[in-house]
Parts: C-alpha cells; sequence; structure tokens
C-alpha cells in the first residue's frame, strides 16, 4: 500500500461523510483521514501549551468535539471493508469500563481486563492495517479511493 497524505482526502470525510456509518472505507482512506487528524491534533496541543489561552483551549475542544463522528464513522467504515460490524470498535471499551468498576473493589481482576482492553485494542490496529475486501460484501461495494 502506497500512502500519500491528502488534505482532500481528510475533508471529504470531515464533509460528505460526517454522519456516514454505512459502506465501506478503505485502508488508504483511514490512514489517511487518521494521520492527518492525529498530526492536526498535535500541532494544536502543541500550540495551547506554548500559549495557554483560553481562546485555544476553547478551539483545541470545539475541534476534538467536532471530529469525534467523523472519526468514529471512518473507522466504523474501516471495519465494514473488512466485512467485520462497528460494533467491534466498542469491545475495548468493554474492559475500560469494568476496570473503572471493578477498580477499588477487586483490583486483581483489573490487571486482567487491562490486559484485555490490551488485547482488544490491538486487535483492531491489526484489523486496519489489513488489506479490505476486493469484491463486494455485506456492508456494499467495494470502495474506490481517490486521493484528493
Amino acid at each position: 500500500m502506497s500512502l500519500s497524505l491528502s488534505p482532500g482526502t481528510f475533508k471529504r470525510v470531515l464533509l460528505d461523510h460526517y454522519f456516514d456509518f454505512h459502506g465501506r472505507a478503505g485502508r488508504a482512506e483511514f490512514w489517511n483521514y487518521i494521520i492527518i487528524f492525529i498530526g492536526l491534533t498535535a500541532v494544536a496541543e502543541v500550540l495551547v501549551h506554548l500559549a495557554p489561552m483560553t481562546a485555544l483551549r476553547i478551539v483545541l475542544t470545539a475541534w476534538s468535539i467536532g471530529c469525534f463522528l467523523p472519526t468514529v464513522g471512518v473507522a466504523i467504515r474501516r471495519l465494514h471493508d473488512l466485512n467485520h460490524s462497528g460494533w467491534w470498535l466498542v469491545a475495548p471499551l468493554i474492559p475500560a469500563f469494568l476496570l473503572l468498576l471493578l477498580f477499588f473493589w477487586f483490583w486483581p481482576v483489573t490487571l486482567l481486563l487491562a490486559t484485555v482492553m490490551l488485547a482488544a485494542a490491538t486487535y483492531l490496529l491489526y484489523l486496519c492495517v489489513q488489506p479490505g475486501m476486493s469484491e463486494d460484501n455485506r456492508f456494499g461495494p467495494a470502495p474506490q479511493f481517490a486521493a484528493g
């Protein structure tokens, strides 16, 4: 897979697929969006820490909240490209919730839950780097990635 970063893809995911949780997103579209999102967020975080102004913190918070749905949407569509349900995205959250719930009552179980959470997150990362199905699947036709 050759990945060239394209701000056009990031813009398309934000504008055209904001509430889109159906269909499929190819590997290039997913990683293009994620890398640009993480890069822009990291730059914004650095700016907030260099110039700690309330306005910058408000903008960063609005940015994070505004990008939440497209980020979840592109992740769900990426899982669809692999013929997996988007519900796999919540797999790491279940042990995380239980970990928080049981931490003070029975801490040895939290070690097991932390391991399960890490394993689920690692499995999701593994899925996201796998090539998608080249043929149609139950979530729709194969995506045609067009950079730009």
